[in-house]
């Protein structure tokens, strides 16, 4: 059996860091949303930790047949696996609610700023984005937009059919796979995000793990590469012919 001694690692450089990361939302959790009839309750958490310091959470009961009191709506930053961002929302029985997170820049309005964020970069060191979503057997849709401006926005949706029950169901979303409005979004500028859950009657639904994907950078492309060369190398009983 052959070892990879020291002086065989030598010529490979130290781990590069990723690219400058954007953070999303380690912010503070959202006040818990009640709502026992029609009408919206609107939560604003600001902080350093949220990207363009203020997250908005609006909670719409759009029908209740009668006086609910089972309905929620948080957002816990931090909750999910390694600092992710987890959303929930939760209708009474018989109750429809729209419930949507904007992260549009500080504006302490429920109304969408589409170039409120001021041009964020995301393409530099993101792919797209990822999650883990569970929902129960009434069936909704949870709604994923990034806009530019008013007119060039992106939007994916994932709808799950009525009567089909999934728990910790992971998606991987990458830019490309966004439906365009207009010319879409330039997601080297982005103004707003915006996340919108609805669906049946009833529905009770969690997106846990919320992050962005990150692009390797290309120098921890080549460092991995040179790893893997190395190690060939060393199972040959060959040094890199320049660790000498």
């Amino acid at each position: 059996m052959k070892f990879i001694v020291p002086s065989q690692l030598a010529w490979l450089p130290a781990v590069p860091p990723l690219l400058a990361q954007v953070t999303w939302d380690t912010g503070s959790p959202s006040t818990y949303l009640p709502a026992t009839t029609t009408g919206t309750v609107t939560d604003f958490q600001h902080g350093p930790g949220i990207l363009g310091g203020e997250r908005e959470s609006v909670f719409e009961v759009l029908s209740a047949p009668f006086p609910s009191f089972g309905n929620t709506m948080q957002a816990y930053p931090g909750y999910g696996l390694d600092g992710t961002t987890f959303l929930g929302a939760s209708r009474g029985i018989n109750v429809l609610a729209r419930c949507t997170w904007v992260w549009d820049g500080i504006d302490g309005s429920p109304t969408i700023n589409p170039t409120g964020l001021g041009n964020v970069d995301l393409a530099a060191a993101f792919s797209g984005i990822e999650f883990d979503l569970s929902m129960d057997e009434n069936g909704g849709t949870w709604s994923f937009r990034f806009y530019t401006d008013a007119s060039n926005y992106s939007t994916y949706h994932v709808s799950i059919p009525s009567g089909t029950l999934i728990s910790g169901t992971h998606y991987s979303l990458g830019f490309s796979d966004f439906l365009p409005t207009g010319a879409g979004a330039d997601f080297s500028r982005i103004g707003a995000i915006v996340i919108t859950s609805e669906g049946g009657a009833g529905m009770d639904t969690e997106l846990d793990n919320l992050r962005f994907t990150p692009v390797p950078e290309p120098r921890q492309v080549a460092w991995v590469t040179g790893w893997a060369l190395v190690t060939w190398r060393a199972a040959r009983g060959r040094r890199p012919a320049d660790a000498t």
